[in-house]
């Protein structure tokens, strides 16, 4: 596996409006959740409007739930489908709250497999792997800021004393293409923030 150190740009994307302003929240019921609202449900259209006029149609949001010091038991995986297993490359994430809370990522060994998918109750499949299995690359606090993270390496959020929602905008563009692919093609559009 090549080891690639960027897993995360910020973006010039704005969402000040991008969450519609009838949207309830759902009501967690533990210290961790997570829902796939539609993305017409979630977002306005007329940000739904910009961001397919840019050539970034979303079709769905993953939307995580969690509590103050509710870290990740174990990193994961974010997987499009199975038979054949296809990995999710990427993700356009920003949360409210968090304080202090990283995403951080991790190099695996080994390669993955169908068998390896386990199931969400939101019914999102994904795959887990022990922090004892893999080495950890980097780490980012995610805020309020507007960011593109690498999904398709083993992910976990290391958690602080803030609650945090984090919304993850998805798309099916470029959902085959590799994640220096994607990064050319955002960097076309100036949506991406370079990295020093």
């Amino acid at each position: 596996m090549t080891l690639l150190n960027n897993c995360y740009y910020r973006l010039t994307l704005d969402v000040s409006n991008a969450i519609r302003k009838d949207y309830v929240f759902p009501t967690p019921t533990s210290d961790y959740g997570i829902w796939n609202p539609p993305a017409e449900s979630i977002f306005n259209k007329e940000w739904l409007d910009h961001m397919k006029s840019i050539g970034i149609p979303l079709y769905n949001a993953m939307l995580f739930y969690r509590g103050a010091g509710a870290s990740t038991k174990e990193t994961h995986v974010d997987i499009s489908k199975t038979n054949p297993l296809r990995l999710t490359n990427y993700g356009i994430n920003w949360c409210i709250g968090g304080k202090g809370s990283e995403m951080a990522w991790y190099q695996y060994p080994q390669e993955l497999k169908d068998e390896d998918v386990i199931w969400t109750k939101a019914k999102t499949p994904y795959i887990a792997m022990r922090y004892d299995q893999v080495t950890e690359i980097e780490r980012c606090h995610i805020g309020n800021e507007v960011t593109l993270v690498k999904t398709d390496l083993p992910h976990a959020i290391l958690m602080k004393d803030d609650p945090r929602w984090c919304i993850s905008a998805r798309t099916t563009f470029l959902d085959n293409h590799q994640w220096d692919e994607i990064l050319t093609l955002l960097r076309s559009k100036n949506l991406l923030v370079e990295r020093e």
